[in-house]
């Protein structure tokens, strides 16, 4: 967790000079995008993926950032070619949480028709507590219910339809901002594999010591 607290507050200070960074190729292209989505800086977002191709994931994301709800985005993410990282049921999922953020498009059928793959569900009582606070359209308690029902869940392995759910609760309050970041920041977790943090090398053989010897034990009177 700490290198991914480095990381965001790293490229959270250098904001306001990161888009001036160019010449770089595609790795690091690809690096600066996500420092820039994961701040929320749109420009410096479109920026950075407008200099390499961009990762399906990362097109959602820079959707999602720039708000709106018709464009294609949906679509896109449902047509991006398969790889051993964007099978079918991912590409769906991602698809699902851009939906249930505001996002809208053609792609709805084949969301409704493909079965969600499975995660760590959210606490039961708490997830009927805001589909109930929902129909009342209470925006603090949705709020609270969403912080409760997604505490302590890991976003890799968390159930993407529950989660889906909160976001989609969250938006239909009026908490559009919110339901955005959190979709936002689910994309990132899945995706982004951060480096970790450097393993201090074992000392040379040549520049070991020998431990010092125990002094011996005073004679006995």
């Amino acid at each position: 967790m700490r290198v991914v607290n480095d990381w965001v507050a790293l490229s959270g200070r250098a904001k306001s000079q990161i888009r001036q960074v160019a010449g770089l190729g595609p790795i690091e292209n690809n690096f600066l995008a996500n420092s820039a989505i994961i701040n929320g800086d749109v420009a410096a977002t479109a920026h950075f993926l407008g200099q390499t191709e961009p990762l399906p994931w990362q097109d959602l994301a820079r959707a999602l950032m720039e708000g709106g709800e018709n464009n294609m985005a949906i679509q896109r993410r449902l047509e991006a070619p398969a790889t051993p990282k964007n099978t079918r049921p991912i590409a769906v999922s991602e698809a699902v949480l851009g939906w249930s953020a505001g996002l809208r498009g053609r792609g709805l059928s084949e969301l409704l028709n493909t079965n969600l793959p499975s995660g760590v569900m959210p606490a039961a009582g708490t997830m009927a507590l805001l589909d109930m606070a929902l129909v009342r359209g209470s925006k603090a308690e949705v709020a609270l219910l969403s912080y409760l029902a997604l505490q302590g869940l890991d976003p890799k392995t968390a159930d993407i339809a529950s989660v889906a759910r909160v976001i989609s609760a969250l938006w239909h309050v009026g908490l559009e901002k919110e339901a955005r970041e959190m979709a936002l920041y689910v994309l990132m977790a899945r995706n982004v594999e951060l480096a970790p943090p450097p393993r201090t090398p074992p000392a040379r053989a040549g520049n070991t010591r020998p431990a010092p010897r125990p002094a011996p034990a005073a004679p006995r009177p």
